[in-house]
C-alpha cells in the first residue's frame, strides 16, 4: 500500500497509526454502487499508479456497512502487528481491486484464513464483537476532531495539519511529511 511505502521511506522518523473511521456506520441493505463511487475509483487509479482501483463488478454485492471490516481489522491486530498489516492490506485489496463485500462476516473470515491468521480465533473475536467499542470510540474521536472534513478514507493527518481526504498521490504525502520534519513536528498532533 502507498501509505506503508511512504512510512518505509521515513522508517525511523515517522510512525503510521491506523485509526477507525466508518464512512457507513449503520447497515444499508441492498446498497448499489453509485456513479460517485465509480468516478472516485477511476480518478484515484488515474492519479496514482500505485493505487490499483478497479470498477466494482456489478454482479457482486456491494458493501452495506463499514463497521464489520473495521472490527475485523482490530480482530486481526489481536494476532500481532504482522497479522494486522497483512489483513489490513487484504481488506483494501479486497474492496478496491477484487470487489469483495467486506461487510460480510464470511468474506472477512475467509480473508483472515487467506492471510494465515488463526481463522477460528478470528471468527470468535469477530462474532463476540470484542473490538466494536474501540472502533466506535475511534470513529467518534475522528468526527469530534475533524467534523465535516472527515468525509472519506483514508483520512490522513500529518503533524496536526488539515486532513488529506481520500486517495492521494504518494508524492503529496512525502512533501507534507518532509515539511513537517523540517519544522520539527514529530507527532500526528503537532
Amino acid at each position: 500500500m502507498r501509505l506503508e511505502k511512504v512510512e518505509d521511506r521515513f522508517r525511523e522518523r515517522v510512525e503510521l497509526r491506523w485509526r477507525s473511521y466508518a464512512l457507513l456506520m449503520g447497515r444499508m441493505e441492498a446498497r448499489a454502487v453509485t456513479p460517485h463511487s465509480r468516478t472516485s475509483r477511476a480518478a484515484a487509479s488515474k492519479a496514482e499508479p500505485e493505487a490499483p482501483f478497479q470498477a466494482w463488478e456489478e454482479s457482486k454485492p456491494y458493501v452495506t456497512s463499514s463497521l464489520p471490516a473495521l472490527e475485523a481489522a482490530k480482530c486481526a491486530s489481536l494476532q500481532g502487528e504482522e497479522a494486522f498489516t497483512a489483513y489490513h492490506q487484504a481488506l483494501f485489496r479486497g474492496l478496491f481491486v477484487e470487489s469483495r463485500d467486506i461487510s460480510d462476516a464470511e468474506v472477512l473470515v475467509a480473508m483472515a484464513k487467506e492471510q494465515g491468521l488463526d481463522a477460528d480465533r478470528f471468527r470468535s473475536d469477530l462474532e463476540a464483537s470484542r473490538q466494536r467499542v474501540a472502533v466506535i470510540g475511534e470513529h467518534l474521536e475522528m468526527l469530534s476532531e475533524y467534523g465535516e472534513a472527515a468525509s472519506g478514507v483514508p483520512l490522513v493527518i500529518i503533524g496536526g495539519r488539515d486532513p488529506i481526504v481520500g486517495a492521494a498521490p504518494s508524492d503529496l504525502y512525502i512533501r507534507i511529511i518532509e515539511r513537517a520534519l523540517e519544522e520539527g513536528i514529530t507527532s500526528p498532533g503537532g
